[in-house]
């Protein structure tokens, strides 16, 4: 049997793959195409860039499980590094000058209470004096319902590759 640590960290990938195997892959052209689920999950995900572009960083990490697992281009990291990282930048550097969301493509569990919305995230970021960067973002967030509500239980991120 496996330790409630071990379950907790496969369940969303259990997750995944079982939406991928069913696939249930929506490319989202309009918001009337897609179902009721898509929609919550995509808000969420809309929700959470809100939150994330005003630098709110308690309203942004409340999208997040506490059992929450990331990959960045640290490696992996847990919900409290995330909050610590997260809190300091916002602190430190000024965090987020503008952030917005497109090519979203939503796929949802048969039961409605799993879902990974990937999606680019242009954002610029304050840096040291007045400079700004922009950095686009390949993002994948897995969900899951928790207390009646979307929580993401993963985050992969990563830039963009520069075209050659």
């Amino acid at each position: 049997m496996l330790s409630s640590w071990r379950t907790s960290r496969i369940l969303p990938f259990i997750a995944v793959a079982g939406l991928l195997a069913a696939g249930a892959t929506t490319q989202l052209a309009t918001a009337q195409e897609m179902s009721d689920v898509e929609q919550s999950a995509l808000a969420h995900v809309e929700s959470m860039t809100d939150a994330y572009r005003a630098n709110d960083v308690d309203g942004y990490l409340d999208h997040y499980a506490k059992e929450l697992t990331w990959w960045g281009p640290g490696g992996r990291g847990s919900w409290d590094a995330y909050h610590s990282s997260w809190t300091e930048t916002v602190a430190n550097a000024g965090g987020v000058a503008s952030a917005e969301i497109s090519d979203a493509v939503v796929q949802v569990s048969s039961s409605g209470d799993a879902a990974v919305v990937s999606y680019l995230l242009t954002a610029d970021y304050h840096g040291e004096g007045d400079s700004v960067s922009r950095f686009n973002l390949q993002m994948s967030t897995s969900m899951m319902m928790q207390d009646g509500g979307w929580k993401i239980v993963h985050l992969h991120f990563q830039t963009v590759p520069d075209e050659e």
